[in-house]
């Protein structure tokens, strides 16, 4: 199972290659070390709350929404599967792909953000079972 450094390497590294970022780069941007930033990204080391705000600064991500995938106790296997709760968006909820999904929709234009919601709202009337 992938423990929550592991996670957040895998976190950091689909942010950074999805930016087509060097680790360099991306270092030189930080101001921290390749060492240390590779640490991150190989889940070796866990980045210190405030590394975790820069980064979700740099990104122009949601600081809870990347907390809430940091802390999750989810593994990036798990993309099939349904997580529910009765808090939908605390912090266990939150799986790596509903991160980089949420990520990829705040990218989008506000008409192709209408046109997900819409498809999502169908998808899920579609799913409940008609009442009797």
């Amino acid at each position: 199972m992938e423990n929550k450094t592991q996670k957040t390497g895998s976190i950091l590294k689909y942010l950074r290659k999805d930016r087509h970022l060097m680790q360099k780069e991306l270092c030189s941007l930080l101001n921290i070390t390749e060492q240390a930033y590779s640490n991150y990204e190989t889940g070796k080391r866990m980045p210190d709350p405030v590394m975790l705000l820069q980064l979700a600064n740099f990104y122009q991500i949601d600081f809870s929404l990347f907390l809430a995938a940091v802390c999750s106790n989810n593994r990036i296997s798990e993309q099939k599967e349904t997580v529910y709760s009765e808090e939908p968006y605390a912090l266990h909820t939150i799986s790596v792909d509903a991160f980089i999904l949420l990520d990829q929709y705040h990218n989008l234009s506000s008409s192709d953000q209408k046109d997900i919601l819409f498809y999502t709202k169908m998808k899920a009337h579609a799913a409940i079972p008609p009442q009797e």
